[in-house]
Parts: C-alpha cells; sequence; structure tokens
C-alpha cells in the first residue's frame, strides 16, 4: 500500500514519528496491529486501516478546516489554499491514538491534531472532549479550538473509528517530573531538539500558567471547573524559549463540572476555596518521567501556582477581584489543621479516579503540603 493516496484536492502522506525524526509509513509498518491503548494490540484492526479511514474522514471535513484556516491560525492571517498535506503519527494514549496533520499551504504550515479512537471507552471521551472544548475554547486561548468530529461509523468489517480534529500547539511539549542530582526537576520532551531539564525559573513558571489556564474556565457562581487533568497524562504542554516566558497550553478536557461534594447552593467563596486547595494539591502530582513511579513536585513548585492563581483572578475584572480577596481573607483564618480537615472530601473524591499509587503519595504528604501552601500563601500576600 502507498504512503501517500492522490486526491483531487491535495494530496496526504502516510508518516510515523519516532523519536526525533520522522519516516514514511511503509508496508511492513501499515501492515502492523492497531493499538487499542498503550499496551494492548487490536485483534483486526492495522494502521493501515487507521491510516486509510483518517484520511478519508480529513477529505470528507476539508470544508470544516478550511473555515479553520479561514478564520487565520493563533490570531494571524489566513494562510491560503492547502497543497499537500502529511499525516503523522506520533504516539497512543491511554485512550485514543494522536496523530499531527501538517497542512502545506501557499503562506506555510499549518498543524491540526487528529486523535482517533476505535474502542468505546475512547471514543466517549472525544465525544467529551469535542463537546467540552466547544464549549469552553473560545473563552480562553490556553485550550484548543475544536476543527471538526467525526462519530464512530463502519469503516471496515472489523471495527470503528472517532476523530476530533483540532489545533496543534506548534512547539509546545509533554513534560514530565525527571529525577536529577539536585532532586526532581521538570524535564520538557521537545521531539525536534531532545528533551531538556528546564532551568529553575522556568520550572516554577509552568504551575504558574497551569493555575491561570485552569483558573480562566472557572464558573464562579456553578463552581463548574476543568477536571480530571493529570501531568502523567501530558495533558499540559509547553513552550519554554531560551530567552523569554513559558508558555502553558492544556490539549484536553475530559470533564467540567463542580465538585461532587458540593450542593447546588454552595456559596461562590467555598467554591472558589475547594478550587483553590484541589488546584494547588494535584498541580504536584506527576509520575517520574511519565510513566514510573508517582512523584511529588517540592514546594517551590507550589509558590508559582499560588501567584498564578491569584493573578489571573485578580485580572479577571472585579467581582472576581473582590472574591480573590475574600479568599486570600479566609485563608489567613485557617490553622493548619483546619486546612488539612477540609481537604477530607476532597481525598475522598480523588479515590473515584485516581489510581491507589497516586492515593497514597497526596494522603502520605497532606499535611506537610498543608504547611507549604500556607507558608506560600503568606509569601503572595507578602508580594
Amino acid at each position: 500500500m502507498p504512503a501517500t493516496i492522490p486526491d483531487t484536492a491535495w494530496p496526504i502522506s502516510w508518516h510515523m514519528a519516532e523519536d526525533t525524526a520522522e519516516r514514511s509509513a511503509d508496508s511492513r509498518t501499515l501492515a502492523e496491529p492497531l493499538l487499542l491503548n498503550a499496551g494492548q494490540r487490536h485483534p483486526s484492526l492495522t494502521l493501515a486501516d487507521y491510516f486509510t479511514d483518517a484520511t478519508a474522514t480529513i477529505r470528507r471535513h476539508r470544508e470544516s478546516i478550511a473555515a479553520y484556516l479561514g478564520r487565520g491560525h493563533s490570531g494571524s492571517r489566513p494562510p491560503g489554499p492547502i497543497r499537500s498535506a502529511r499525516l503523522v503519527s506520533v504516539k497512543m494514549g491511554a485512550f485514543y491514538h494522536v496523530a499531527r496533520l501538517d497542512l502545506q499551504t501557499t503562506a506555510g504550515t499549518v498543524a491540526l491534531a487528529i486523535n482517533t479512537a476505535c474502542s468505546e471507552t475512547g471514543r466517549s471521551c472525544l465525544r467529551a472532549d469535542a463537546r467540552l472544548l466547544s464549549m469552553l475554547a473560545p473563552a480562553n486561548e490556553g485550550l484548543p479550538d475544536c476543527v471538526f468530529h467525526k462519530e464512530g461509523e463502519d469503516c471496515t468489517a472489523a471495527g470503528v473509528f472517532s476523530h476530533l480534529a483540532v489545533q496543534w500547539f506548534d512547539d509546545f511539549h509533554e513534560w514530565h517530573t525527571t529525577a536529577t542530582a539536585n532532586g526532581p526537576a521538570c524535564c520538557l520532551w521537545d521531539s525536534r531538539r531532545g528533551n531538556q531539564v528546564l532551568a529553575a525559573g522556568q520550572q516554577g513558571e509552568i504551575l504558574h500558567g497551569c493555575a491561570r489556564l485552569l483558573v480562566r474556565s472557572f464558573c464562579r457562581q456553578t463552581g463548574a471547573m476543568i477536571q480530571r487533568w493529570h501531568h502523567a497524562a501530558g495533558d499540559f504542554v509547553v513552550r519554554a524559549p531560551a530567552a523569554g516566558p513559558v508558555d502553558v497550553r492544556l490539549i484536553t478536557v475530559r470533564d467540567y463540572a463542580p465538585l461532587p461534594f458540593l450542593g447546588a447552593d454552595t456559596p461562590p467563596l467555598v467554591h472558589l476555596l475547594f478550587f483553590f486547595l484541589d488546584l494547588c494539591c494535584r498541580l504536584r502530582l506527576d509520575k517520574v518521567d511519565g510513566v514510573g513511579e508517582s512523584c511529588w513536585l517540592p514546594a517551590v513548585f507550589l509558590d508559582g501556582a499560588i501567584a498564578g492563581f491569584f493573578a489571573e483572578l485578580d485580572g479577571a475584572g472585579p467581582e472576581s477581584r473582590t472574591l480573590a480577596a475574600d479568599l486570600r481573607q479566609l485563608l489567613e483564618r485557617f490553622s493548619p489543621g483546619e486546612l488539612t480537615a477540609a481537604m477530607a472530601p476532597l481525598l475522598n473524591s480523588y479515590s473515584d479516579w485516581l489510581p491507589a499509587a497516586d492515593l497514597h503519595t497526596i494522603g502520605s504528604r497532606v499535611e506537610k503540603h498543608i504547611d507549604e501552601l500556607l507558608a506560600g500563601i503568606r509569601e503572595v500576600l507578602r508580594t
């Protein structure tokens, strides 16, 4: 089977990403089984089935792609007509396959992410992602624009695919905690230049950016918040230039709702308190190198999260600024024991979705975390 299927409008070639290089998808590669997740093969579907269905779907949604390009990319001018495209298989995630579609236009290259699922769990994830991104991304530049969503249909006698096309954040990369001689540090998985451990200042900026992004989509009235994100899943991606600020994006939204233990009549200040506690706790949670043991980021990272949280609230208008001031005053009145007790319903809610290793990591550190959190709050209040 050829790596390029001709098209009357523009050809689409097939490629595989490998470390810092890419190669064409040859016949041997295309005959390999398609992965259902990072460790399970599909019993009958192959990479050829995947590429064929993805290519057909891209062609059927050319008008949606053209409309997205016509709106301009990240605020830039529309890039012009498409001449050709490259579909690059990037990785298999926990529930769906991630590819990059490079659209070669008359004015340069624009990339989309093509997320593909062939299991019911994966299709459900893409369905939620499409709905929530369409709702939240227009008001949050840290989230990708949704380009099109195709529900699973019979593609072969062997199975079904769903595809979700969203904005690709160019030069943004997954990052994870890694062990160094100086302790835990953030390592950027740069597929172009190779992995690199970030400077201390840049590491603090990551959680600062994560916090600001999450606050941007928080609803003060209902307490609805982006939930079930995890550093270990590579949900937050980072651009860290040698000179200039670190930039953070969130590539998926799995759930958007108030915390399950808070009722509809909960006051906005209480919603904000638990949102803050949840954010500051889970932003410290990762897995070593993304796949190893559950791990906990040092307190120096926490200061960035606290500062980012209040900076975003303070800049979001008078109502948010007042609510932020009320939260500061409330937190100042808490003793360490009271704030640790307030964490109890959060920890209980985590048992619904976090693995046991993560629950142990949080539970064994919660008292020290609260001490560090209160110290960080005092530091932010002084600045």
